[in-house]
């Protein structure tokens, strides 16, 4: 099972697939569950004779880059000792040119002039590869070992950017902060699809209406297999696209003798094909018009914590950054005016559900981790009903009572399933004004970052303590809650 073992993990290959040992299977143990699960040859037959995968269509249709190029054919399968001679041999540094010309194409339509090239290698270089690629132009000798392929590397990456600003002169090549990302692999001896890099943008939101997630919550009853990558819903369109694609891989299948599982090709009557369990999110109410406008291939959003489905947000709204995946335009982000029209249209076409408070501003890659690690203390505005009501100023002097008080709060019972089991004190910093109406309480609370005030209020069965109802020493029941205020710069 373990195949060739003893010998340098460099050299070994798998002996069903004939798959070169690579630096990700240098633990023992996964090179073994490599060959375990292996399916051999003829799992490279299916992938040849199938059409284009989901994933190259999703990510030729995102990035504009035609994944059917010539010039960027991604093999189908680990080349064997015998195909990896074709595939490199006769590699001369003049090749470069003819790869760095097939990007005008695949670049069309991409803004950018930061950009950052790199050369990797994807496998063990035989010596006349390296040989070619150290040779100097004038003819001089030529160098091997380890010194020829550091040779080799640094001779590439040279010509490839001398090629680069030569096709592109008005690109600026940076180590750091690109606006592209562009890799040469040496030993598939092609350039790789270039990645636009992400654009982050900083905003707060406000959530007007109860009954909509802050992120994309995938369908409970078909986890998301209608989803495509990072989560994003689909078109109708691009699902006919898909159950074609499926239909032809399957009829390969078919005809290999491979079983297949038609299934997941059924439409889920839950969420009716969108993979979603709530059609509307904040992410995406606000983040379509954006990936649209950047022509981006989905957006990711990162919020300061996050409310309940039930829960409006209110007030100056949470701060997120909204990061937009290798987005095809970026002159948007750089125009302050134009980042403000279209920061209003998104706002308008929410159509009252969530809305921008003011502008969005161009941040940084840094900046999720910033919003994700702050604890901002914040005021909510909960309202309750109390079994027999309030009995008079007594009652309401025992709640104002717990001001200044640190709770002792286990996890609550509604998230224990996907939460750790822990006591946390959190302290409630302000209370009041209170509102009394009949057996209905109002009551405003300021309370530290992290603090289940649902739970302060109605005692979840003794998990939070103190708590209003154990205070007053009858049951409160929690009708709706808002968060009042973020206390956030």
């Amino acid at each position: 099972m373990q195949g060739e073992v003893g010998k340098d993990p460099g050299a070994q290959r798998c002996p069903k697939c004939d798959l070169l040992r690579m630096p990700r299977y240098k633990q023992e143990k996964s090179w073994a569950k490599h060959q375990e699960f292996c399916k051999g040859p003829l799992q490279a037959q299916l992938a040849k004779t199938s059409p284009q995968s989901k994933k190259q269509k999703t990510a030729s249709t995102a990035t504009g880059i035609d994944c059917e190029a010539p010039a960027l054919e991604v093999p189908v399968a680990a080349p064997s000792a015998h195909d990896k001679s074709k595939l490199t041999s006769g590699a001369t540094l003049k090749d470069v040119g003819s790869f760095v010309a097939s990007l005008g194409q695949q670049l069309d339509g991409v803004e950018f002039v930061k950009v950052q090239l790199g050369v990797t290698l994807g496998g063990v270089l035989s010596e006349d590869i390296v040989a070619n690629l150290t040779r100097g132009n004038d003819g001089s000798q030529s160098i091997s070992g380890e010194d020829g392929l550091t040779v080799a590397k640094s001779n590439v990456l040279e010509r490839f950017r001398a090629e680069f600003v030569e096709k592109f002169p008005a690109a600026e090549i940076v180590s750091q902060n690109p606006d592209l990302n562009i890799l040469l692999d040496i030993f598939q001896w092609r350039i790789l699809p270039p990645v636009p890099a992400a654009i982050f943008l900083y905003g707060r939101y406000r959530k007007l209406r109860r009954g909509i997630p802050q992120t994309r919550w995938p369908c409970m009853t078909c986890r998301s297999e209608k989803a495509g990558r990072y989560g994003k819903r689909k078109l109708d369109s691009e699902l006919m696209e898909d159950k074609q694609t499926c239909d032809s891989a399957m009829c390969n299948a078919e005809s290999l003798g491979v079983a297949t599982v038609t299934e997941k090709q059924q439409k889920c009557e839950t969420c009716k094909g969108s993979g979603l369990q709530y059609a509307d999110s904040v992410q995406d109410l606000l983040g379509s018009m954006l990936v649209r406008a950047f022509q981006a291939e989905d957006g990711v959003f990162h919020g300061m914590g996050r409310e309940d489905i039930d829960v409006r947000c209110l007030g100056r709204g949470r701060p997120f950054v909204l990061e937009l995946k290798a987005p095809r335009l970026r002159r948007p982000a750089q125009c302050a005016k134009e980042l403000q029209a279209l920061s209003a249209a998104v706002s308008a076409a929410c159509e009252g559900k969530v809305e921008l408070d003011g502008p969005l501003r161009l941040s940084s890659r840094s900046e999720p981790a910033r919003l994700k690690a702050a604890g901002a203390d914040k005021t909510y505005t909960i309202r309750f009903r109390v079994e027999d009501g309030i009995k008079g100023p007594e009652d309401e002097a025992r709640i104002f009572a717990l001001a200044g008080r640190v709770l002792d709060q286990r996890t609550p019972s509604r998230v224990e399933h996907r939460r750790a089991d822990l006591v946390r004190g959190r302290k409630i910093l302000e209370l009041g004004p209170i509102v009394v109406e009949g057996e209905e309480v109002e009551l405003t609370i300021k309370a530290e970052s992290g603090t289940y005030i649902k739970e302060f209020v109605h005692g979840d069965s003794g998990r939070t303590v103190p708590s209003v109802t154990e205070t007053i020493g009858r049951r409160c029941d929690v009708i709706w809650l808002d968060v009042k205020e973020i206390h956030a710069d």
